[in-house]
């Protein structure tokens, strides 16, 4: 039997310390201590199709095109080196990363798993849709 390809991906990782918080929390969840403003290191780990073996995407360029993308969208609190990240949930960063690496790029397809702690987090896929 031969082997054969079924599937090429990019992937790339990398880290940043943000603040955020769940303003809008239920009254009868537990964790009502998220409603303040508290402080992660969130995980991002970036999957995007590749057509074949050799750099079609540059891992480095696109880890630091993301890592940019994240530094203009949001603020770092007062000499804190912190992202200012608001209300937003790791299911609001996926998405938002995983767009703006389709958005970017000449790919199908990104996912995007953002963790707080490296422990538990959310997940986004997003498709190109219209013109490529």
């Amino acid at each position: 039997m031969k082997a054969v390809v079924s599937a090429r991906r990019v992937i790339v990782q990398f880290e940043f310390k943000g603040l955020h918080c769940w303003p809008a929390i239920p009254p009868d969840q537990t964790e009502q201590y998220l409603k303040s403003e508290h402080r992660h290191t969130f995980k991002v780990r970036v999957v995007m199709p590749v057509d074949g073996p050799d750099r079609q995407l540059e891992i480095i360029a696109v880890r630091d095109y993301l890592v940019r993308c994240l530094m203009a969208e949001f603020e770092k609190g007062a000499g804190s080196g912190t992202h200012v990240l608001g209300g937003r949930s790791c299911e609001h960063l996926a998405e938002w990363f995983a767009i703006q690496a389709v958005e970017a790029y000449p790919v199908r397809w990104a996912e995007c798993e953002v963790l707080e702690d490296g422990e538990c987090g959310g997940f986004a896929a997003v498709e190109a849709q219209g013109d490529e």
